[in-house]
């Protein structure tokens, strides 16, 4: 049991360490120059951003078929934001894309195959503006941006907005 504790308090202390050296850590005013060596935290806010990384397209299905060339829509589909910021599904008969069930936001491109239907929202909060028509002519692309936000003590809400791109 001591063996235990000393492990687990070894743990802790190594986190906290971390912790507070990369909350200790100030990111550049703007105009100044960042530090080279600055540790980047996934526990403080508003850090500086340099450089990139190149963000691939995902299957919004979460895989692709056998072959690994299509994506294509069950009857209903969840939108999950974590699978990815940019996801494509194809539309080849008619299907319910539901609003997220976490927080975060997508983009998610539908392009309608030879037998396309008429993609349905679920579970969203909107007004009447939601952007584009959906259409089922082959080969038709959108965009659709998603989002979901949550207040905490208040609740969430989630919304999306078509474009066309014909």
């Amino acid at each position: 049991m001591r063996r235990f504790l000393k492990v687990r308090w070894g743990v802790l202390a190594f986190f906290l360490l971390f912790s507070s050296l990369a909350s200790a850590q100030q990111s550049p005013m703007p105009g100044e120059r960042s530090v080279a060596g600055e540790v980047a935290s996934l526990l403080r806010q508003g850090q500086i951003l340099r450089g990139g990384a190149k963000v691939r397209s995902v299957c919004a299905t979460g895989a692709l078929d056998v072959a690994n060339t299509q994506c294509i829509a069950p009857s209903s589909i969840t939108i999950d934001c974590s699978l990815g910021p940019l996801q494509f599904v194809e539309n080849n008969g008619a299907f319910t894309f539901n609003a997220p069930l976490d927080d975060g936001n997508c983009f998610v491109m539908f392009y309608n195959g030879a037998s396309a239907g008429t993609p349905t929202p679920g579970g969203f909060t909107v007004g009447s503006n939601t952007g584009s028509a959906f259409t089922t002519t082959s080969t038709n692309l959108f965009t659709v941006s998603i989002w979901r936000i949550t207040i905490p003590g208040v609740g969430s809400t989630s919304g999306y907005t078509v474009f066309a791109h014909q």
